[in-house]
């Protein structure tokens, strides 16, 4: 999973015979459940993990309406039982909430692959926002799947 890793971060990974539970402390630096140090090279197949305090109703609220929100989603199989909503909740904390749409031209966001995506101008919508690797490939902010604003772009008199 490609996303950029925050310190206090927790994940699972796995390297030669070893796999377990790893926290991040920055720098591309991990510590296992032993404290033992690894660093981002060494690992492999790194999967953000979850921690939900039972105790803190604010983290017990939002996992019920994750949860809520993937029963009423229209969209989703009739067939999911309690097991795959619970998974699909719990992902989706893992997952950096999207930012705020920068609208000043040239405004500047990087996608969770990496990719670096420009904001051309407010009057192209509804695609218009291009990808840098790409300038012909284009979409709408929706369809960004931005996780951090480089850059707020500039405000045009």
């Amino acid at each position: 999973m490609n996303r950029e890793w925050q310190k206090g971060d927790l994940a699972t990974g796995r390297i030669v015979e070893w796999s377990g539970r790893l926290i991040y402390v920055g720098g591309g630096t991990w510590f296992d459940e032993d404290g033992n140090e690894w660093s981002d090279e060494a690992l492999e197949d790194l999967r953000p993990l979850v921690s939900v305090d039972p105790d803190d109703a604010t983290e017990v609220t939002r996992l019920d309406n994750e949860v809520q929100r993937f029963i009423d989603d229209p969209n989703q199989p009739t067939n999911l039982g309690t097991a795959d909503l619970m998974a699909m909740a719990l992902r989706s904390f893992s997952t950096p909430p999207k930012p705020v749409e920068p609208t000043n031209v040239g405004a500047v966001v990087e996608d969770m692959h990496g990719r670096i995506w420009y904001l051309r101008s407010p009057a192209l919508e509804p695609y218009r926002w291009a990808c840098w690797d790409v300038s012909a490939y284009t979409r709408a902010y929706a369809e960004v799947p931005a996780v951090r604003v480089l850059s707020e772009g500039v405000v045009l008199p």
